[in-house]
């Protein structure tokens, strides 16, 4: 077989239509088991809330003495 031969009974197989339909019947079956995968619905009531960003900058040891708010330390 040459291989011209072999590209002629390539070209044959690529273009019937048996390969054509089963081909698209996969890529469409494939297409619905991704799209339900990536499906969810979710609850009614149930959103993911954001947890609100922290505004103020964590005190250092300087402002900590100043505002008070100086954290108990044990000294045993």
């Amino acid at each position: 077989m040459s291989v011209a031969e072999l590209f002629e009974l390539l070209k044959n197989v690529i273009l019937s239509r048996e390969v054509i339909i089963i081909t698209v019947v996969i890529a469409l079956y494939l297409n619905f088991v991704l799209y339900v995968e990536r499906y969810r619905k979710r609850p009614a009531g149930q959103k993911k809330m954001r947890k609100p960003k922290k505004e103020s900058a964590p005190k250092t040891p300087d402002t900590a003495d100043a505002d008070g708010d100086e954290e108990m330390e044990d000294t045993e």
